[in-house]
């Protein structure tokens, strides 16, 4: 079974625009040493409080004290970004218990920190104030998606080919923990690309897909054995010459519920973001699977 069955159709997403601080904070909420926002269903840190061992700005927070990061989301009916405290019903921890990754790394850090030793100093630019459409963008201190245009297939194909290789992260509907996967993309171009897959699942295990992805102004749709379609919200070409930024919606179900699904694909110079989250009603958006890719340069 490909990984993309486990979550549901390959989709890809991402809020293209930043969540305020709406959700109001608990009277048992605690201060965590590090600040993060919530972009593309993922929680990720903008600064820290200078604790050996805390996670860097850029990586990403999956769980806290043991309760993964979803599981938390999910109860508090509005998302948070940027933020730096986080719900403690039974009281602030002497210590966080911290698990994170940076992006692109197919293994989990475990991280033991103290309580905040001192204010969190403010993320490097302005990231609180600008409009941040993906975490690729948050990361490398962006805040421009280029000139908004129709939606163009070939740019899309000539974005997409060659060879990547990297991660694929998803969340395990069970128990909402973290799989992360050692994954490599070779993709044709063309207005009608074709995607292969090819996933590491454990010693021995390979698994294989394939599939092609078809855009018009108004439509992006994602081939396997059947077709899945979802209204293209927004396409934007550049800042770099092969740089794109494709945003789609649309809805799906996760475990016999209806949910909205955001789909975000963004190339930033050799680097290839692509991710789906999902969101029930009057709840905020969670992290159902995103790739993280580096190009192979041609031999």
């Amino acid at each position: 079974m490909r990984p993309h069955r486990l979550l549901a159709p390959l989709l890809l997403a991402a809020a293209l625009c930043r969540s305020p601080l709406a959700a109001p904070q608990t009277s048992n909420d605690a201060p965590l040493p590090f600040r993060f926002a919530l972009v593309e269903g993922r929680m990720i840190v903008l600064s820290n409080d200078g604790q050996p061992g805390a996670p860097p700005s850029g990586a990403e927070v999956t769980a806290i004290n043991g309760e993964p990061v979803p599981m938390t989301l999910s109860g508090l009916g509005l998302a948070a970004a940027p933020a730096d405290r986080w719900p403690a019903p039974g009281g602030a921890p002497d210590r966080w218990s911290i698990q994170w990754k940076r992006l692109g790394d197919s293994r989990l850090t475990q991280s033991d920190l103290a309580p905040a030793t001192a204010p969190i100093p403010p993320a490097g630019s302005d990231a609180y104030n600008r409009s941040i459409s993906t975490v690729i963008d948050l990361v490398r201190g962006m805040d421009r998606l280029g000139q908004e245009t129709p939606a163009d297939a070939v740019r899309l194909g000539t974005a997409l080919a060659g060879a990547w290789v990297g991660t694929l992260d998803y969340r395990d509907y069970g128990n909402d923990r973290r799989v992360i996967l050692p994954t490599r993309l070779t993709a044709t171009g063309g207005p009608v690309p074709v995607l292969a897959f090819t996933f590491d699942d454990g010693p021995g295990k390979t698994v294989r897909s394939r599939e092609s992805w078809s855009l018009d102004p108004t439509a992006w749709c994602i081939a396997e054995t059947t077709s899945h379609c979802y209204r293209v919200v927004t396409f934007h070409a550049g800042p770099g010459p092969s740089d794109i930024t494709l945003v789609a919606e649309g809805t799906g179900t996760e475990n016999g519920r209806a949910v909205t699904l955001r789909l975000v694909l963004a190339r930033r110079d050799g680097t290839l973001s692509f991710s789906t989250s999902s969101a029930q009603p009057g709840r905020p958006a969670l992290l159902r699977h995103a790739y993280w890719l580096s190009r192979v340069p041609p031999t």
